[in-house]
């Protein structure tokens, strides 16, 4: 999916989940709608995030107050809307895990 920011026209380079429903632009900081809210299976929860890695991929070290995942030396943050910072070695693995979290029943 290809999206530009209504603020100043940039295009989104990063990969979008099938489930985001808003991005932030990488140029400006506007904030990006990318498909109507009624789409979204359902909100994103850090609660019921930790207990779908913990229940369904084995892993314990997510942390749902802060939003933190440790893995190895590696660290991920998780936000309360579902945004990801931080290592690049884990963000494609978490972005694919929120992705499948997002589409689970």
């Amino acid at each position: 999916m290809s999206v530009r920011c209504s603020q100043c026209g940039a295009p989104h380079q990063r990969d979008i989940p099938s489930w985001a429903r808003y991005v932030k632009c990488e140029y400006c900081g506007a904030i990006i709608q990318i498909s109507p809210p009624s789409l979204a299976k359902k909100e994103f929860s850090l609660e019921e995030f930790g207990r779908f890695l913990e229940n369904r991929k084995k892993i314990k070290a997510f942390d749902p107050v802060s939003g933190i995942l440790v893995i190895g030396s590696h660290q991920i943050s998780v936000d309360k809307r579902g945004n990801i910072s931080g290592s690049e070695v884990l963000r494609k693995r978490v972005e694919k895990w929120l992705d499948e979290y997002m589409l689970s029943q």
